[in-house]
């Protein structure tokens, strides 16, 4: 019975295969980026690229279109793939099954004579108990089919399942309860999987309304047509959750009035206890800054730079955040020609901001949620000192919904990765002067010529270093671009074939 209500599930939304190539473009790799340069989805056209700094791709993404709706889902790991993955493989499923089931409530409802309206909230609220704690609806689907020889398939196939707010943050919030039972199964074998976890940014269009959900600090903005000028604006349309945001610190001081170090400021970045982590800890990105120092007070009084190389290698060796030596080479020789002092500042502060996450908000981090998975043997780094009375982090999202207005042209869901280096107008900017086809890859490489000026380096040698080494220039960065087709959301118009891209996930 479930299997059928299952392939009902997925004619309104989608399989959960792959989608038809002919419709979504070519997938192409360049190096360490993937990108599709253009496709189409169910309300127009998209384009989608990522690349990858890390020696592990941590980002994730998708997208989902079919008859009832489009989702989008960047996931921007840390601390490892594991999260985004599993979050990559469930949050959209969650939403399927949450959105199908509460539908069929209403349908359920409505073919049944209540003797009273209160007997028909109370059955329900029961149903929606089921939906939160999992597959025990499968029971009271086959018991009521059973007894009322109504087949839930049928009364499924004349619904169509809709999105709301709630159904959105409910699907987070059975994708964040999963992930934390399969730390706790992997506990005694990976424990470090606790101190993985992700940013999440997801978009749904469903009936000429967007929702954007957020988790951390990706980023959604919208490219909105300004009157008959052909102008352009910017407007942002997730909320970020980021402790260098006052409003957020706020926000945690109020939540643990109790607690001083709820925020703590070091380097200049405000992050949630001092201690959430992407690369390594802050003591190893201290000792790179003393290292860089010395090399700089040493460079000024022997300026002859032949003899640096082995200095290089054997002073950083020891907090190399896991360097093999030619990759400390490679460091060494993208920051010794000429001006030395500004690039290796300005290294020293590619490393110090590349070892912390400052989001206030994901999916995952179980570790700064749950006192039973900050302990032993998770490593000391993430260990608190004082007792954890209440979670630090939360999976909540901020939700919100934007009817689609006649003047919206194209979104762009990207992880913070891109919005370090370009400003939302700048991105809005690329987009519109640029044909559609490749937009995605195209702000990409806008970010990272950015990245690169910041380092006072080319382009082109950015370009040629290897992942890993390429973490301390810029994250992974995940962009899509969907471009909306008015006349299609108007008509509810479908592709002949559902729509699923993933990217990122032979990295």
């Amino acid at each position: 019975m479930l299997q059928a209500l299952m392939s009902l599930i997925a004619r309104c939304w989608k399989p959960f295969g792959l989608g038809d190539d002919a419709n979504a473009g070519r997938e192409c790799k360049d190096g360490l980026l993937w990108f599709r340069d253009i496709g189409r989805f169910a309300a127009g056209d998209f384009s989608m690229a990522v690349v990858q700094a890390n020696q592990v791709l941590e980002d994730q993404s998708q997208i989902e279109s079919g008859p009832f709706g489009t989702f989008v889902g960047v996931y921007d790991g840390h601390g490892g793939p594991d999260c985004s993955r599993y979050v990559c493989d469930n949050l959209f499923r969650n939403l399927q099954v949450i959105s199908a089931f509460r539908e069929f409530i209403f349908a359920f409802k409505s073919s049944c004579a209540f003797q009273s309206s209160q007997e028909s909230r109370t059955v329900e609220r029961c149903v929606l108990v089921l939906i939160c704690v999992g597959d025990l609806l499968e029971p009271f689907v086959c018991c009521y089919c059973l007894r009322s020889g109504v087949c839930a398939a049928a009364i499924l196939a004349e619904s169509h399942s809709v999105v709301t707010s709630e159904v959105i943050q409910q699907a987070f919030r059975r994708t964040e309860e999963g992930f934390t039972a399969l730390v706790s199964e992997l506990w005694s074998s990976r424990p470090q999987i606790a101190t993985t976890g992700t940013c999440c940014l997801v978009g749904v269009i469903c009936r000429q309304t967007l929702f954007v959900a957020s988790l951390g600090d990706s980023r959604a903005v919208l490219g909105r047509r300004v009157g008959n000028t052909g102008g352009m604006a910017a407007m942002q349309l997730s909320t970020e959750h980021n402790a260098n945001i006052e409003a957020v610190r706020q926000e945690l001081k109020e939540l643990h009035p109790d607690d001083p170090q709820i925020v703590v400021l070091r380097h200049g970045v405000w992050r949630v206890k001092g201690i959430i982590q992407v690369i390594s800890g802050n003591h190893a990105a201290c000792q790179i800054l003393v290292v860089g120092i010395l090399y700089l007070v040493f460079w000024l009084k022997f300026p002859e730079e032949g003899i640096w190389l082995e200095f290089w290698v054997l002073m950083t060796e020891p907090f190399s955040l896991g360097l093999k030596r030619e990759e400390q080479i490679s460091l060494y020789i993208s920051h010794s020609t000429s001006e030395l002092p500004s690039r290796l500042s300005a290294f020293c502060l590619s490393i110090s901001r590349s070892v912390s996450n400052e989001v206030s908000r994901s999916i995952g981090d179980v570790y700064m949620k749950h006192a039973q998975f900050n302990r032993e043997p998770i490593n000391a780094k993430f260990r608190l000192p004082e007792p954890m009375n209440m979670p630090f982090l939360s999976a909540n999202p901020t939700v919100i919904s934007h009817p689609i207005q006649p003047n919206d042209s194209f979104l762009i869901f990207a992880s913070d990765g891109l919005w370090e280096h370009l400003s939302n107008d700048q991105a809005v900017d690329i987009v519109h002067s640029s044909p559609r086809a490749g937009s995605a890859k195209r702000l990409i490489k806008a970010a990272l010529q950015e990245a690169a000026r910041k380092r006072e380096m080319r382009y082109s040698d950015l370009y040629k270093i290897d992942k890993k080494v390429r973490r301390h220039f810029h994250d992974d960065i995940t962009v899509i671009v969907l471009f909306l087709n008015h006349d299609l959301i108007s008509r509810g118009a479908v592709l002949n074939s559902p729509l699923t891209v993933r990217s990122a996930l032979d990295h």
